[in-house]
């Protein structure tokens, strides 16, 4: 996992995310998952520039009780928890802009 992005599964996953007050990043991702290999750098770019939001990776292959919990159907998926709540979700890949927009109106929706 990148130096910026926090590993968690389904052992840890209430304490690492829901149990987190504030704004939490997750990729829900595979290790076959071409885009998702992809998106990584680029999440843990992002994650390096925004310590004000923790940035969380789930492998869905080891961590199938949080996705589907989740309701993950598609890799990579990011969602954004504030407070240990989901606000919203998205797939494919995100560059820096995105990631922004993502947290932006999660922050919005939240309040």
């Amino acid at each position: 996992m990148p130096n910026n992005i926090i590993e968690s599964n389904d052992l840890d996953f209430a304490q690492t995310v829901l149990g987190t007050s504030g704004v939490v990043l997750v990729d829900f991702s595979a290790t076959w998952c071409g885009p998702c290999k992809a998106q990584t750098p680029i999440l843990d770019r992002w994650a390096g520039d925004h310590p004000d939001v923790k940035v969380v990776g789930v492998d869905v292959d080891h961590s199938p009780q949080t996705a589907a919990s989740c309701g993950i159907r598609s890799v990579p998926t990011l969602a954004v928890f504030i407070d240990g709540k989901p606000i919203t979700s998205a797939a494919g890949v995100h560059n820096a802009r995105r990631l922004d927009a993502l947290v932006e109106h999660s922050k919005s929706h939240a309040a």
